[in-house]
């Protein structure tokens, strides 16, 4: 599987060594070490604590997972306090002070933690309960991705003429009805019921990522873009990271564990525990249909925030 990308990855490295010009003005700038290493132990803590806490057979209350989660929380809390008091902040945290990009990153989680209860969830309820094999599971995702790549070509269009609160409220009640629906699967569920959710919710999420990238990034002052598409790419991965932890320890939850007595029926545990990590995703999608209704288009800022010290 690995080796089948690397002759894509090095089609499209060559194709943007070729065709992609710089458009960005180039300026001196400085990196601070005590900041990347700041970064890397907060953000790498973080993800890493989570991460472990999303494996099979792992929980959040294991040693290594809180030890991992402190002190990611402890570098990401220096790392924020060290660049305010920088003049060249690796991560310039004056993005938060535009609500709009705000709240584009809170969307983005949201977004990021729908997403991966179907990249999950999905393939575990059809390995597991429905006995597909992975070529199979492949298959029943492969209209979903297809669809999210060609709603590029209109996504775009509609949001330059109609802004983003359309298509992002549009999109976040699709996310919240496919999810809702899922919470109801069971053994004998339909495959082509679930396969025209997953064109729904990957329909939805198509409306999602572009409208709110860019609503977000719109808002910053263009020296500041650059921080905010780091900052916002750091998040989602955490967010990621967290989201995969959540669901796995619900969908986990109630099942035998080392030591107890099997469950007289393992897969009706597992298709209720999938069923519970679905309700949870879908309560956070609803949480974030509400906030895209504070969604709206801005230009951007004529000056530039600034800190005070």
């Amino acid at each position: 599987m690995f080796i089948f990308v690397i002759p894509i990855a090095l089609a499209v490295l060559a194709y943007g060594y070729l065709r992609l010009v710089n458009v960005g003005k180039l300026q001196a700038a400085s990196l601070d070490r005590t900041s990347i290493l700041l970064a890397a132990i907060g953000f790498g803590g973080l993800v890493y604590g989570f991460s472990r806490a999303g494996e099979p057979g792992s929980s959040l209350t294991e040693p290594i997972v809180l030890a991992a989660i402190g002190m990611g929380l402890v570098g990401i809390a220096l790392f924020a306090w060290r660049q305010t008091r920088l003049a060249s902040p690796l991560l310039d945290l004056r993005v938060f002070r535009f609500p709009m990009f705000t709240l584009s990153v809170v969307l983005m989680m949201v977004v990021m933690v729908t997403l991966f209860a179907s990249a999950i969830l999905l393939p575990f309820y059809f390995q597991q309960i429905r006995q597909f094999n992975t070529l199979q599971t492949g298959l029943f995702l492969l209209p979903g991705g297809a669809l999210m790549g060609f709603s590029g070509l209109f996504v775009g269009r509609i949001f330059d003429r109609s802004g983003p609160r359309m298509l992002v409220i549009g999109g976040m009640v699709l996310v919240v009805v496919a999810l809702w629906q899922w919470t109801f699967l069971n053994a004998t569920t339909s495959v082509i019921w679930l396969l025209s959710l997953h064109v729904i919710f990957s329909l939805g999420l198509a409306c999602l990522f572009t409208p709110i990238l860019t609503t977000g990034l719109n808002q910053l002052p263009q020296a500041l873009h650059s921080h905010g598409t780091a900052i916002s790419n750091t998040l989602q991965q955490v967010a990621g990271a967290i989201g995969t932890a959540l669901l796995i320890t619900i969908m986990s939850a109630g099942q035998a564990q080392p030591g107890q007595t099997v469950a007289p029926d393992p897969l009706a545990d597992l298709t209720i525990g999938i069923q519970n990590a679905f309700v949870v995703a879908a309560v956070i999608a609803l949480v974030g249909l509400v906030l895209a209704f504070f969604l709206r288009r801005t230009g951007e800022p004529t000056g530039e925030p600034t800190f005070i010290h």
